[in-house]
C-alpha cells in the first residue's frame, strides 16, 4: 500500500494534477516537488517524470532515478515497474 505522509503533501499533489491536467507543467512541477520534499509517493514518482522527460524542468535523469527510486520504496507501483526498466 502506497504511504502518503501528511494531508498538506496529499493536497499539494491534488494540486499538480490539476496543473498537469491544464497541461501547465512548470505550476505542476512546483507543486509535486514540495509534495515529493513532503514524503508523497506519488509526488515522488511523478517529479521522477518530470526530470525523466524534461518537462517543466530541465532533464536529469540522475534526479529522476532519486526520485523513482523514493516512490518505489513507499510501493508505488508505477515508480517499481520504472525502476526495472
Amino acid at each position: 500500500m502506497q504511504k502518503n505522509k501528511s494531508d498538506a503533501a496529499q493536497a499539494l499533489t491534488h494540486k499538480g494534477t490539476d496543473a498537469f491536467n491544464r497541461k501547465d507543467y512548470k505550476e505542476a512541477f512546483i507543486y509535486y516537488s514540495k509534495a515529493a520534499e513532503q514524503g508523497d509517493a506519488i509526488a515522488q514518482y511523478m517529479s521522477g517524470e518530470f526530470y525523466y522527460h524534461g518537462e517543466g524542468v530541465p532533464q536529469d535523469k540522475e534526479k529522476a532515478v532519486y526520485w523513482y527510486t523514493q516512490a518505489a520504496e513507499q510501493g508505488n507501483a508505477d515508480a517499481q515497474r520504472t525502476r526495472r526498466i
